[in-house]
């Protein structure tokens, strides 16, 4: 998926933590709370004002210590669970936010709200296993929904389970015929199968409702080099250079093409971009030296 949609991602659970820490008030402080962090009705409120006010000031940190203290004091408002997890990511811990969103499922009157983030917390934090388990439960919410069905295929994906990605992909197309990250994603499937006239087919869709699509060009670029078009291929990945800069993935492409052209400069100056944005990438930094040593 693209950079930029998970980027949006992840501002909507920023957006969604301060709707209920700022605006929405479903909080309701009637009674004291009778758990091991007891707090009067009026310990209760101050502490909400003040988590309020720390989260308006971006200070996670303490706004993190006061909510577990609500928590602590009402343990079965998913209110709080919710702030929690969104807390977590803020601070950077996906460990934290998987485990609060789990606590959050066991409670809230609408679990799919922790949905997606309940397995991209686990797969951030290197839980894998967890991380398709959470997905397979987001699925199960609603089997019908096009937004669990493209996360469960893509975590299949993640997986290598290509044939059963592709499978849900195509079950979210049948919903929803103009998702075009289902369209993206089982032509990634086509693909993979070697079925590139379907793949070629997914990518012209998707490009033609949104020809600025950075993930249709990426597709539509490996499509047409494994077609053997290495001249539309090129004029569909530097399209999505020009697009998307920072998406490493053009330049790998870019990168293989101008080395299968002999034009060694040219593949160098494509991996040291990749390596650039992604140094952790050990497969394009052998690759790299063996070009240069020769």
């Amino acid at each position: 998926m693209d950079k930029w949609i998970l980027k949006i991602i992840g501002a909507t659970a920023v957006l969604a933590l301060y709707w209920w820490a700022l605006v929405a008030r479903p909080v309701a402080i009637e009674t004291v709370a009778t758990g091991p962090g007891s707090l009067t009705v009026e310990q209760s409120r101050e502490l909400l004002d003040q988590s309020r006010t720390l989260l308006r000031e971006r200070d996670f940190a303490a706004a993190r210590d006061i909510t577990r203290q609500l928590h602590d004091a009402y343990p079965q408002n998913h209110i709080y669970l919710h702030q929690l997890a969104a807390i977590a990511r803020e601070l950077g811990d996906p460990a934290a936010e998987a485990d609060w969103l789990e606590k959050y499922l066991m409670v809230s009157p609408t679990p799919i709200e922790a949905c997606p983030r309940f397995g991209q917390s686990h797969q951030e934090a290197g839980r894998a296993a967890e991380s398709l388990a959470a997905f397979e439960r987001y699925l199960s919410f609603d089997p019908k929904d096009p937004d669990s069905l493209f996360w469960m295929a893509k975590a299949y994906e993640g997986a290598g389970r290509i044939d059963e990605a592709e499978k849900l992909y195509a079950r979210g197309l049948e919903v929803s015929p103009g998702y075009l990250d289902l369209r993206i994603g089982i032509g990634r499937m086509h693909l993979r199968q070697g079925k590139l006239a379907l793949a070629q087919r997914d990518a012209d869709e998707v490009l033609a409702a949104a020809p600025d699509n950075v993930d249709a060009l990426l597709l539509g670029g490996i499509v047409q080099r494994s077609a053997g078009n290495a001249a539309e291929a090129k004029r569909l990945l530097e399209k999505g250079v020009t697009r998307s800069p920072g998406y490493a993935d053009f330049y790998v492409v870019l990168g293989g093409i101008a080395e299968a052209e002999s034009r060694i400069a040219d593949a160098l100056r494509y991996y040291d971009k990749v390596l650039e944005l992604r140094p952790e990438s050990r497969d394009i930094a052998a690759r790299r030296a063996r070009l240069a040593r020769s």
